[in-house]
């Protein structure tokens, strides 16, 4: 069944001009390392993008050599060639993205049009993870949250507290978000009663104090401004369907909106509202505060900042400054100079813009792919008639075969590596502690048939017994033939 699914994608995959490479490892409940390689085509008709999971292989180490020897032998055995290949997206890795032996290195090599892409929810993870660890308000903020967690969580007898004042303030609310830090004063002196060690008790008490300090409010807060922020730029790069190109415009848009609140009027309304939660939390009011001495020059005294807003105003910018810049380092790739001048050529030939230098960037580089003076009497054609673009019908198209390229060669660029992490998850569920020593083909077939639900629903069992049978002789004769 798994291999009929695979001949039915490798048949639509023929007829697709372009397609990229992705794939990702991991470590199933055997403690054995799995490689997951997953494919990005066009659909013939309508140039929609398809990400499909070609399988998963038990590998000995995760070495360059080793994993771009499996690449080759899936793109024999679905009969791919790597000319064909315009995109590489897997995480940042020194074995992927090595800039010597690396995997993308050594595709690249062979095939200098297969552009590699850092994936960009890695790349997210990373950015938030690096400004978080560089800004020390928001990070002691986390830190004290996930403290607490732990120590609700990990006892049944505080976490049976917590469920019994949640339930008397918001009974349908779930998780503990809805209590005040009056309501974790009584969680903590009722803590406090039965616990006997004196390490978890400083650490109640020390989390109490927490709560109660105008920082740990500040931080939590602007953790929340940023990190909604992030975190919705992080679903909306999970889509399948996004490319490169538009990754990247996605994140620009991002960027932007950081700099917005970059602004005295938003930490003007930013602090009216934190003002108010304090005041409804009866939280401390926020001390003044000092430069550290170590950033003192001079025998003068220490500096004051006149009001405490203005030390948090400081803190503000500074935390957007490090979230903008880390975002912008990380999604600063190589590939993304190609990935724009094929954008902006449609872009500029639609506007009437002067076009001459993408043109010049896009042909030097994909002149097997695209006829230059070809391609520009299509951008001619697609600017006079935009408009009936989509309206067109495929015999129309054809009169702009050169920008249908370019459009394949944006649309098949990948901009994440989801598709592969999903599959992990898929690993999990059929792979667990009590079924850990299935043979690997067996696992590869149930991921492929678990994955590809839809095309597992659609086959024909009648087909599917029919090959089973006739595959051997004895079956054949104790079966016999199905009609």
């Amino acid at each position: 069944m798994a291999l009929s699914i695979l001949r039915e994608i490798a048949e639509c995959m023929q007829k697709s001009t372009f397609f990229s490479l992705m794939c990702d490892e991991c470590t199933d409940s055997s403690n054995r390392e799995q490689l997951v390689l997953c494919i990005r085509w066009l659909d013939h008709g309508n140039v929609k993008p398809q990400e499909d999971v070609i399988g998963m292989y038990q590998i000995d180490d995760i070495s360059a050599h080793t994993i771009v020897s499996v690449i080759r032998d899936m793109l024999v055995r679905m009969n791919f060639s790597l000319s064909r290949c315009r995109g590489q997206c897997y995480d940042g890795a020194a074995n992927m993205k090595g800039g010597n032996t690396g995997v993308a290195k050594q595709l690249l090599d062979e095939e200098p049009r297969a552009l590699y892409t850092h994936c960009y929810w890695h790349a997210l993870n990373l950015a938030v993870g690096d400004a978080v660890k560089h800004y020390k308000v928001v990070k002691d903020a986390l830190d004290t949250t996930y403290e607490v967690s732990k120590l609700v969580k990990y006892s049944p007898k505080r976490d049976t507290a917590l469920q019994t004042l949640k339930e008397s303030l918001a009974a349908d609310t779930p998780g503990f978000r809805t209590l005040c830090p009056t309501r974790w004063t009584e969680l903590w002196e009722m803590s406090k009663d039965y616990v006997s060690d004196p390490a978890i008790k400083g650490r109640i008490i020390g989390a109490q104090f927490q709560f109660k300090t105008f920082r740990y409010l500040f931080g939590v807060a602007l953790g929340q401004l940023i990190l909604r922020h992030s975190d919705n730029l992080r679903k909306t790069l999970q889509s399948p369907k996004l490319s490169a190109a538009e990754g990247q415009r996605i994140v620009l848009m991002t960027v932007a909106t950081l700099h917005v609140l970059r602004d005295d009027t938003q930490f003007d309304l930013f602090w009216k509202s934190l003002q108010e939660t304090r005041t409804k939390l009866d939280v401390d009011d926020p001390r003044k505060k000092t430069v550290p001495r170590r950033y003192e020059e001079g025998s003068a005294e220490p500096e004051f900042f006149d009001v405490c807003k203005q030390f948090y105003c400081q803190q503000y910018y500074e935390a957007l400054d490090l979230i903008v810049n880390a975002i912008q380092a990380r999604f600063d790739q190589p590939g993304f100079k190609m990935y724009r001048n094929l954008q902006d050529l449609l872009l500029k030939a639609v506007k009437g813009d002067d076009y001459s230098e993408c043109l010049n960037h896009v042909t030097s580089l994909y002149h097997d792919d695209l006829d230059a003076q070809q391609l520009q009497l299509h951008l001619e054609i697609l600017q006079a008639n935009f408009g009936l673009v989509d309206k067109t019908s495929v015999t129309e198209r054809d009169l702009m075969s050169e920008v249908v390229s370019v459009l394949k060669l944006i649309m098949v660029l990948p901009s994440t590596n989801t598709v592969s992490e999903r599959s992990f998850s898929a690993l999990k569920r059929l792979e667990r502690y009590l079924r850990s020593t299935m043979k690997q083909d067996r696992l590869n077939h149930l991921l492929l048939l678990y994955v590809h639900k839809d095309r597992t629903d659609s086959l024909s069992l009648t087909h599917v017994v029919e090959q089973f049978v006739n595959s051997s002789e004895h079956r054949l004769s104790v079966f016999g033939q199905f009609s």
